[in-house]
C-alpha cells in the first residue's frame, strides 16, 4: 500500500463519529499549557475544522472543550463509541501508572511542624506521602500530607530527587546552613541557668533533622552533662537524643521568632542548594555540628549504672 493510500485510509477513518484526543492538561482545564498530557473523547460535532485533510490520525485539530476552543491530536477515531471509550480508559490508566512509577522512584525533602515548638526537615519516600486526589497529575504541588509514625502531618516539599545520595546531600547541606544561620555567640560561657530557653538541633536518624525550642527543665541527664553550654539531652518516648544548642536566651519569644525566620527562609531557598543563600554564614569555623544527631537509648537499669549506646 502506498503512502498516499495510507493517508487516504487515515482520512477515511477520521471521518468517523467519535474521536480519542490527546490534549494538554492545562488547556483542558481552561488555563495555560503545562506540558502534561491527558486524553478525552469528543464527537465529530465538537470539531471546529470540518476539512477532512486536517482530521487524519496524529494530526492536530481544533475542537470545543469545556466552553472553549482548544487544540489536540487525534489518536483514534471510530463509529463505535464503546471502542473509543475503552481505549480512553486504557490510555488514561497507562498514563497514571507511568506517573505513579515516576513518583515511586523519587525522594522528597520536606519541612513540617511537629507540635508548636518544633520544625522538622526529613527525607520521605513516595509511599509516605498522601497526595491530594484531585492533584494526582500535578507534579509541582508543594503542600502534601506525610505519615509521621501513626500521625499525618501537613508538609511542604522543598526538593525532589531520584537519587538517595543527592537528596541526602541536600539535607546535610540544609542542616549545615540552618546551623550556621542560627548559631550565636560561639564562645559564650554564660551559665545555662541564666539563659533557660534553648534553640536546639537534633536528629533521630540520618534522614531527618529537628529544630526545637525547649526549656532547660525539659532536658534530662543534667547532672552528668559535662557540656551544658554546648549540648542537651532530650527524651522522646523511650529514647534520648543528644541535641546541640545553637542559641540560648532568657527570652523565649526571641527564640520563637528565630525559629519562624528559619522556617520561612527554608521555604524560599533555591534547591539544589548553591553557594548563596538567605542564611547568614559569617561565622568562625567550629566543629560543633558533629555533636548533633547522636541518638541514644535508655537501658532498663539503675540510673547510676546507665550506659549510653551511641549509634
Amino acid at each position: 500500500m502506498t503512502s498516499l493510500q495510507l493517508m487516504q485510509n487515515s482520512r477515511e477513518i477520521c471521518r468517523m463519529s467519535w474521536f480519542l484526543i490527546e490534549m494538554d492538561e492545562g488547556q483542558s482545564k481552561g488555563g495555560k499549557e503545562n506540558g502534561r498530557i491527558v486524553y478525552g473523547v469528543i464527537h465529530s460535532i465538537d470539531l471546529v475544522d470540518n476539512d477532512s485533510s486536517n482530521m487524519y490520525i496524529n494530526r492536530r485539530v481544533r475542537f470545543n472543550w469545556n466552553h472553549a476552543i482548544i487544540e489536540g491530536r487525534v489518536k483514534l477515531a471510530s463509529d463505535d463509541r464503546y471502542f473509543i471509550e475503552q481505549q480512553f480508559k486504557t490510555l488514561t490508566k497507562n498514563n497514571e501508572e507511568v506517573i505513579l512509577k515516576q513518583r515511586l522512584s523519587k525522594r522528597y525533602l520536606v519541612q513540617f511542624n511537629k507540635g508548636a515548638n518544633t520544625i522538622v526537615h526529613a527525607i520521605v519516600h513516595q509511599k509516605e506521602i498522601v497526595w491530594p486526589k484531585e492533584d494526582f497529575h500535578n507534579s509541582t504541588i508543594r503542600e502534601v500530607l506525610i505519615r509521621d509514625g501513626k500521625i499525618q502531618r501537613m508538609a511542604t516539599v522543598l526538593h525532589v530527587s531520584e537519587s538517595d545520595d543527592l537528596i541526602q546531600k541536600e539535607l546535610d547541606m540544609l542542616k549545615a546552613r540552618c546551623f550556621e544561620g542560627a548559631f550565636e555567640e560561639p564562645y559564650d560561657n554564660v551559665d545555662i541557668e541564666e539563659t533557660p530557653w534553648l534553640f536546639v538541633q537534633y536528629s533521630s536518624g540520618p534522614s531527618n533533622v529537628s529544630y526545637s525550642i525547649i526549656n532547660i527543665c525539659g532536658t534530662v541527664w543534667q547532672e552528668d552533662n559535662l557540656y551544658r553550654n554546648v549540648v542537651a539531652y532530650i527524651k522522646e518516648g523511650e529514647a534520648v537524643y543528644q541535641a546541640i544548642i545553637i542559641r540560648k536566651s532568657k527570652d523565649r519569644n526571641k527564640l520563637d521568632a528565630e525559629l519562624r525566620s528559619m522556617k520561612d527562609c527554608c521555604l524560599t531557598t533555591d534547591f539544589p542548594i548553591s553557594g548563596t543563600s538567605c542564611f547568614k554564614v559569617s561565622l568562625p569555623p567550629l566543629d560543633h555540628q558533629g555533636l548533633c544527631a547522636k541518638p541514644v537509648t535508655i537501658l532498663p537499669m539503675k540510673r547510676d549504672k546507665c550506659q549510653i549506646i551511641r549509634h
